[in-house]
């Protein structure tokens, strides 16, 4: 895994929420790898009831796009296409991201790639929009 920045700069677009109402504790991070790893740490020094998520911020201006694939030996090397996800202002993700094809893939189980880096998978590809792309991740 990569370290990744925004293009926008030194943003903190995402955001990782662990517990409930009141007590909930929410951080802000630059990118989707700290924010993930950032969720199972506080998720294992919590109780084993609490739950987490993490998502884009409400208020970023547009959805961003990530391109991710299953880390080596989750899967044979044919099947490690860079995927496209996007993730939308407001909207809260757990353990899973679903790509344009339609893949669903654990977050356990993926690495995050710039833009342009590994062999893309076509029917991503296919089903991503042309205009208004969302903004990309960077390595």
């Amino acid at each position: 895994m990569g370290n990744h920045s925004l293009t926008t700069g030194d943003a903190r677009p995402f955001v990782v929420a662990v517990g409930e109402g009141e007590a909930a504790r929410q951080l802000t991070v630059s990118d989707p790898e700290t924010a993930f790893d950032t969720l199972v740490r506080i998720l294992a020094e919590s109780l084993p009831d609490v739950s987490g998520a993490w998502g884009l911020s409400a208020e970023w201006p547009e959805p961003i796009s990530l391109v991710v694939r299953y880390r080596r030996g989750v899967v044979g090397e044919t099947r490690r296409a860079a995927h496209i996800v996007v993730m939308r202002p407001g909207d809260w993700h757990g353990d899973t991201l679903s790509a344009w094809c339609g893949a669903t893939i654990a977050i356990t189980d993926l690495e995050f790639l710039t833009p342009g880096e590994g062999m893309p998978c076509i029917p991503c590809l296919r089903r991503a929009p042309l205009s208004n792309t969302p903004q990309q991740v960077r390595a």
